[in-house]
């Protein structure tokens, strides 16, 4: 499987997931990077399920959702959205 920059193996970051106080799962970065390409409102994601692309020190890494995150994406992080 190529990655989208001619890499063939594209490196894979897992996001973390809290369970906040209402149910809701929030995932977020393992690390400080550039989050792009995130999922739209209402995507349904699942364990493994890529979340975006996160670029640490100029190199993309897909990032995806760990086992135990499951739902539809109900809200986004306010900013710019690369």
């Amino acid at each position: 499987m190529r990655s989208r920059d001619g890499r063939r193996f594209a490196p894979i970051l897992e996001a973390r997931a809290r369970k906040l106080d209402d149910g809701t799962i929030e995932l977020s970065s393992p690390q400080p990077g550039a989050w792009r390409d995130g999922p739209e409102l209402g995507a349904l994601i699942g364990p493994g399920v890529r979340v975006g692309r996160l670029e640490v020190l100029g190199v993309l890494h897909d990032l995806i959702a760990p086992e135990g995150a499951a739902g539809i994406v109900a809200s986004l992080p306010e900013g710019k959205r690369l």
